[in-house]
């Protein structure tokens, strides 16, 4: 267990070396940083842990490198859940962060059509997922987002939070920005494959 109470900017976990951080059964709470952070290079796998009550859950929004896996694992309670370049998410929660997810890449796997996620990500105060400024910056980015459950009967889910036909949806679509993800408004180039 890794837990911070008071302070200013506590991190729990500073890595940046790009050897293997494995953490199975953790649990990294009250920090008014980040739980996990990387400012260089970062080689995570996550199992079976809690990311709850930080300012961000894993920060390796600056972080030049990053191979993150996150399997079977509760990011919930923060300002901001995962701020992160391309990484992968199963059978995972996002659930009750300020943001669930900021992209800081133009890819992410949160689950595929032939591989679904099966993560929750519901509940997140202004959004499940969206991109980061860089990446808006770059003009093009794509989520794979395929068999996961998210807030139901929004941005075209069915009362159960699925979308079981798996659409395409990119930011030109009316159903490109709400509580769910966000996509850059009117910008095609962006898509998320549900």
């Amino acid at each position: 267990r890794v837990f911070s109470k008071g302070a200013s900017n506590s991190v729990g976990i500073q890595y940046n070396n790009g050897t293997l951080l494995t953490l199975d059964s953790a649990v990294v709470s009250g920090h008014t940083g980040a739980g996990i952070r990387s400012l260089s290079k970062l080689n995570l796998a996550v199992t079976g842990s809690t990311f709850s009550g930080n300012f961000v859950g894993i920060d390796a929004s600056q972080a030049s490198t990053a191979s993150i896996t996150i399997t079977r694992s509760s990011v919930t309670g923060n300002a901001f859940g995962i701020g992160a370049p391309l990484f992968k998410l199963r059978s995972s929660k996002v659930t009750g962060n300020g943001i669930g997810i900021v992209l800081t890449a133009a890819q992410a796997d949160l689950g595929k059509i032939a591989e679904p996620g099966n993560n929750t990500i519901s509940g997140n105060f202004q959004t499940g997922v969206q991109f980061g400024q860089n990446v808006i910056s770059g003009g093009f980015g794509t989520i794979s987002a395929a068999g996961n459950t998210w807030n139901p009967s929004i941005q075209d889910s069915d009362e159960s939070g699925h979308y079981p036909d798996n659409p395409l949806i990119n930011g030109s679509s009316n159903l490109g920005s709400g509580q769910n993800f966000k996509l850059p408004e009117g910008n095609s180039k962006f898509k998320i494959q549900l």
